[in-house]
C-alpha cells in the first residue's frame, strides 16, 4: 500500500516526478499515475487512495476544471478523510471544497532543487501526518501512528469483542461501544460475524445491525480490527471454522484491518516460518492483513527465545503496519513475557524504521503498562467487557462484583453519558459496567501515553498512587530500569 498518493495533471508531470523521488529517497511509499501499467484507472486509483495514508494534490489551471480526474481523486480522499497535503502550481484558488485546505506551498517557481524551500515545506507537512520519514528515523518512539488515514495514539489498547466467556455479546459490546463518546480501536472475530447462507431473518437483522453499527464507528475515526476467528474455533472446538468462512467476512463485513488467517502450527526453521506467514498475508486483501507470528512448539511448549529473530526476520523481508504475537507465547509468566518483548524491541530497532508490536490477548491494566514500557505498542482484550475495574487501583474484579464499584462511576466518571447511565434505572447492569470500564481505560491510557512519551512509568506506579504498595513494583524496575529515573 502506499504511504503517499500524488494527484496532478499533465502540465505538472515533471514535478511529479521529481518530488516523487525526493520523497521515496526518504523511505516513503509514493504512488501517482505513472505506476499504472494495466490501464484500469479507475479501479486502480481506487484501491491506491483507499489504502494510502495520505494523498497531495496538485492543483494548476487544468486541474481544477470540474470533469478533472484530479478533482475526482481529490474528492474521494475527501470522502474517505485522506489527511491532504494541498498544493498548487499556479497562482490559484483550489476548486471548492478544497479551497478551505491549507496550501502547504507553491511549487510555480519550483526548479526541482532538492533544498528548496517548498520541499522543505512538504516534508513537514507529511511528517506532521504520518511521522517521521522512516530513513531519517534515528529510534525515537512514536506518540501516534497513522493506520490507513487513522491517528492511533501510542499505546493502545484496542476493546475486545467475542462470543466465548464475555459479559457482553458481540452485538451487545458494540452498541456500549457505540455510544461511549472516546472509541479509538476495537476488535471484532471474523467467526462473530460470519453469515450463514441459511441464517433466518432474526440472524440476518442482528448482522445487519451489527454491521452498521461497524461503519459508524469507523465513520467516527474508530481503528476496526478484524480477528481471524481462531481464538473461537479453539475454545469452542469449532472444526467447522475455516479459512474459506474467514474470506467471506473478509469480502462482506467493514475493517480498517485484518490479522490473517494464522498458522498455529509453525516450523521450526525461521526461514520457513516467515514465508509462511508472508503467503498468508498475500493475496486480493494484501493491503489489508495484519500477520501474527507464532513460535514453533515443543512438546506443547511455545519456543519464545527465537520470536526476536523471528519479528526481525519478518520485518526485515516485508513492512508491515504492526506485526502481532499472543502474549501466551511471550513466556510462561510476566517478567519472561517482558523480557522476551525487549529483546524483540531491541531487534527491530535494528531496521531503519519503526515497527509497531501488536500483542494478542493482554488487556489487563498492569500487563498492558508493563508490556508497553518493554516496547510493546498495541494491545487486545476482552477484560473490559468480562471483568470490572477498579479505578482506585487499576485492578480487575469480578463482573458480579461491579455492585462495589457503582460509587466510582458517579464520582469518578470523565464522561456525562457514563454517570447518566448509572443513573438510569432501565439500563442492565452489563451496560453500566461496560460504560464503567471504557471510561477507566480511556483514562489509563491517555496516562501510560504521557508516561511512555516521558519514560517515567514510575509515575504510573508511584505518584498517581496506581499500583502503589505492590511487592511487584521493584521486580518491574530490575526489568526495565530506564523507566524508573
Amino acid at each position: 500500500m502506499p504511504d503517499i498518493c500524488i494527484f496532478y495533471s499533465k502540465p505538472d508531470k515533471t514535478k511529479v516526478k521529481a518530488l516523487s523521488s525526493i520523497i521515496e529517497d526518504l523511505g516513503w511509499n509514493v504512488w501517482w499515475d505513472n505506476d499504472i501499467k494495466n490501464g484500469r484507472w479507475s479501479t486502480e486509483i481506487e484501491k491506491m487512495v483507499r489504502t494510502s495514508r495520505s494523498v497531495i494534490p496538485i492543483w494548476n489551471s487544468n486541474a481544477v476544471r470540474k470533469t478533472s480526474i484530479t478533482v475526482a481523486e481529490a474528492e474521494l480522499s475527501r470522502q474517505l478523510g485522506k489527511p491532504m497535503i494541498t498544493l498548487i502550481s499556479e497562482s490559484i484558488s483550489p476548486p471548492f471544497p478544497f479551497n478551505a485546505e491549507h496550501i502547504t506551498a507553491n511549487i510555480s517557481e519550483w526548479d526541482l532543487n532538492i533544498d528548496a524551500d517548498c520541499v522543505s515545506k512538504i516534508i513537514a507537512s507529511l511528517e506532521s501526518e504520518l511521522g517521521i520519514a522512516p530513513k531519517k528515523w534515528r529510534g525515537e518512539r512514536p506518540s501516534t501512528i497513522n493506520l490507513l488515514g487513522k491517528q492511533v495514539k501510542l499505546p493502545c489498547f484496542v476493546k475486545s469483542l467475542s462470543s466465548h466467556e464475555t459479559q457482553l455479546d458481540p452485538e451487545g459490546g458494540l452498541s456500549v461501544l457505540s455510544v461511549f463518546p472516546e472509541i479509538d480501536a476495537l476488535l471484532v472475530s471474523a467467526y462473530d460475524m460470519y453469515l450463514k447462507r441459511n441464517a433466518n431473518k432474526k440472524i440476518k437483522n442482528r448482522h445487519e445491525s451489527m454491521c452498521k453499527q461497524l461503519k459508524n464507528l469507523d465513520a467516527r475515526g474508530a481503528l476496526i480490527l478484524l480477528d481471524s476467528g481462531n481464538y473461537e474455533k479453539a475454545r469452542k472446538q469449532d472444526k467447522t471454522w475455516t479459512k474459506r468462512k474467514f474470506d467471506w467476512v473478509l469480502k462482506n463485513v467493514p475493517y480498517t484491518y485484518a490479522f490473517c488467517y494464522d498458522n498455529l502450527r509453525p516450523s521450526k526453521d525461521i526461514e520457513k516460518n516467515v514465508t509462511n506467514i508472508i503467503s498468508r498475508v498475500e493475496g486480493d486483501y494484501k493491503d489489508f492483513l495484519i500477520p501474527i507470528l507464532h513460535a514453533p512448539a515443543s512438546k506443547k511448549i511455545r519456543k519464545h527465545d527465537i520470536l526476536p529473530d523471528l519479528f526481525l526476520e519478518y520485518a526485515s523481508r516485508k513492512k508491515s503496519p504492526f506485526i502481532a504475537v499472543p502474549e501466551r507465547e511471550l513466556g510462561e509468566g510476566i517478567c519472561q513475557k517482558v523480557k522476551t518483548v525487549v529483546r524483540i524491541r531491541e531487534k527491530l530497532d535494528t531496521l531503519d524504521h519503526y515497527q509497531p508490536i501488536h500483542i494478542l490477548g493482554t488487556g489487563n491494566p498492569l500487563s498492558i503498562l508493563i508490556l508497553a514500557a518493554a516496547g510493546a505498542d498495541l494491545f487486545d482484550g476482552l477484560e473490559w467487557c468480562r471483568t470490572v475495574a477498579d479505578k482506585n487501583t487499576g485492578f480487575l474484579f469480578h463482573h458480579q462484583q461491579f455492585d462495589f464499584f457503582k460509587s466510582q462511576t458517579r464520582d469518578m466518571a470523565s464522561h456525562e453519558i457514563v454517570r447518566g447511565a448509572m443513573l438510569d434505572d432501565k439500563n442492565r447492569l452489563n451496560l453500566k459496567m461496560g460504560l464503567h470500564n471504557l471510561d477507566f481505560f480511556y483514562n489509563f491510557m491517555h496516562d501510560l501515553q504521557d508516561d511512555i512519551q516521558k519514560s517515567d512509568i514510575s509515575g504510573m506506579l508511584h505518584y498517581r498512587s496506581m499500583f502503589n504498595g505492590q511487592g511487584f513494583v521493584d521486580e518491574i524496575n530490575k526489568l526495565i530500569p530506564e523507566f524508573f529515573k
